[in-house]
């Protein structure tokens, strides 16, 4: 099982994501640990807010580690906090498909941060920007490519927070003890696997 860098990671997003939307936020490359057994899979995360304030916070300057790997911006900026594992996932699991322990999905697991909805949006209808998903799913494509086949096989590997607290779409065969314990994106998971699938076959076809 190979261990992507940071700076193999950054040259996988470099090729996905595009410049202009793409940023390296400082210590990215150093603030976290070393990935356990590789990149497994990845979860989309919903931020709570929308703001400057809330990308500072998610940053964790005063922490050890920052609260995700990447965040997505409302206009689709895609924003690196940490290439190293970071905390994202919390309590939840165990993923036995991916081979992740339980409450250890940060050690093995991408965390993908979207900016909240705006106030008064419409639920599952314009939470997300066109531009969010867009380059989300880029991310999706980019952690994917560079973790490996083995570890990341195809795009059953990636999941929405609710999925590793609650043990659906592939966690566990049963409810987990976390059952409920994190709202989402509103967009559900095989919307978020689609978008990421396409981005990909469309990129590998030429």
């Amino acid at each position: 099982m190979r261990t992507p860098t940071p700076s193999e990671i950054a040259t996988a997003l470099k090729d996905w994501v595009p410049e202009k939307k793409l940023t390296f936020d400082r210590g990215w490359n150093t603030r976290g640990r070393k990935w356990s057994y590789g990149i497994r899979g990845a979860i989309v995360h919903h931020w709570a807010g929308i703001g400057d304030g809330g990308q500072e916070w998610m940053s964790a300057r005063n922490g050890s580690y920052p609260y995700c790997n990447n965040t997505v911006r409302r206009d689709g900026r895609v924003i690196v906090l940490s290439a190293l594992s970071a905390w994202h996932s919390g309590t939840g699991g165990p993923w036995n498909r991916a081979g992740v322990p339980k409450d250890a999905a940060h050690l093995m697991v991408w965390g993908v941060e979207m900016e909240g909805p705006l106030p008064g949006c419409r639920y599952g209808v314009d939470d997300m920007t066109e531009q969010q998903w867009r380059n989300t799913a880029r991310v999706l494509c980019a952690i994917r490519e560079v973790a490996g086949k083995e570890a990341f096989p195809n795009f059953q590997r990636v999941i929405r927070h609710g999925d590793w607290t609650d043990g659906t779409n592939g966690v566990s065969g049963a409810p987990l003890p976390t059952l409920g314990r994190k709202n989402d994106v509103w967009a559900d998971t095989k919307f978020i696997r689609r978008l990421a699938k396409e981005r990909w076959e469309k990129k590998n076809s030429r």
